[in-house]
């Protein structure tokens, strides 16, 4: 539970601390198997929002990628979680300016959408540092993805919240729409520079 007064920093991972696309994984399958790199990333954009929400299970899942692709499942999979562990990145100087907060009494909290599996890949590489958040929210567990508002409902009750004391940080239209139309306060992430002065500017230092 959140121990401070303060806004509650509520940031979402890839995109913003995580430089790792879906896309990625599509350019890997048309490299390897000769494939139409647009089909490749729409079929998994596409059936990716259902895993991210626990919609479909990860047998599922890469079972129609498997199909439609005409690839094994095995190789599917296991090119799946190559490319995670070869092109995801963490961003250490944002993670330094959440840690910098976290020093000043702000609790910092993140909210991704991701699958389980992508997640634990992550989480086995030590990809980012996990002992800064004070706590994660992860679509395919809470069941929401931040299209939905109901995934930032989720974060205001756990911390006994209004939407006015969060300031919510995403990469993406349509997340930044969803939070913004509940009240939450939002920074559109486009680049480091501008994310800091506006971080300083909304939360008044």
């Amino acid at each position: 539970m959140r121990l401070t007064k303060l806004p509650l920093i509520l940031s979402d991972m890839g995109g913003v601390i995580i430089e790792f696309d879906n896309s990625y994984i599509a350019e890997r399958y048309a490299e390897l198997f000769n494939i139409d790199p647009k089909k490749a990333n729409a079929l998994i954009e596409r059936y990716s929002e259902l895993l991210d929400i626990n919609k479909i299970k990860i047998d599922e899942f890469f079972s129609i990628i498997a199909k439609e692709l005409n690839i094994s499942k095995r190789r599917a999979r296991e090119e799946w979680i190559n490319t995670i562990k070869a092109r995801a990145k963490v961003d250490r100087d944002i993670e330094e300016i959440y840690r910098s907060y976290k020093l000043k009494g702000y609790t910092i909290a993140y909210i991704t959408d991701v699958s389980r599996v992508s997640y634990l890949i992550e989480k086995r590489m030590n990809l980012i540092d996990y002992s800064l958040p004070d706590r994660i929210f992860i679509s395919s567990y809470t069941g929401y993805s931040k299209k939905d508002p109901r995934a930032f409902y989720k974060v205001l009750d756990y911390y006994a919240v209004k939407p006015k004391e969060v300031v919510f940080i995403d990469d993406r239209d349509q997340n930044i729409e969803t939070a913004k139309k509940i009240g939450i306060r939002c920074i559109k992430y486009k680049d480091k520079d501008s994310f800091i002065k506006a971080l300083r500017n909304e939360l008044d230092e």
